[in-house]
């Protein structure tokens, strides 16, 4: 049986695939996390936007309170 050796460009490509692998697998949950982040962030500033019911209540005791 004969044993091949590896050629530097090619121990390069595999280095550069392993590591391109790895840091998209650490990334991946930081990733999903700031997508729902981002999700709710716009979803507090729609309802803000549109006076949600929340604030219409909070609204509604600040004027009875006065």
């Amino acid at each position: 049986m004969k044993i091949r050796r590896w050629e530097g460009w090619q121990k390069t490509l595999l280095l550069s695939s392993v590591v391109s692998d790895t840091m998209k697998r650490l990334l991946q949950p930081k990733l999903s996390k700031l997508e729902y982040l981002n999700e709710k962030i716009g979803q507090s500033r729609k309802i803000r936007r549109h006076g949600g019911a929340d604030s219409a209540k909070t609204n509604q005791s600040n004027r009875e309170g006065n």
